[in-house]
């Protein structure tokens, strides 16, 4: 499940890399403002993505110990 997770993150991540690079590049290239707050967006998405990541694995880990324990008695 954590490896999952992890991969699932990788993945977001990159993609949301390759679109904040074609942003910037057509920012650069058109000149038109909307390209940078676009890029703005992706960062925070970016940023999002690493947050609800952390959350999910820690919402994991809990479980895994609370089956661990369950199994365990």
């Amino acid at each position: 499940m954590k490896a999952l997770i992890l991969t699932i993150e990788a993945i977001v991540l990159v993609l949301l890399l390759v679109l904040a690079t074609v942003s910037v590049t057509l920012d650069e290239s058109t000149g038109n403002e909307i390209w940078n707050t676009i890029t703005y967006v992706i960062i925070g998405l970016m940023v999002l993505t690493v947050f609800l990541s952390s959350v999910a694995n820690a919402y994991t880990n809990k479980l895994l110990k609370h089956n661990d324990i369950k199994s365990k008695t």
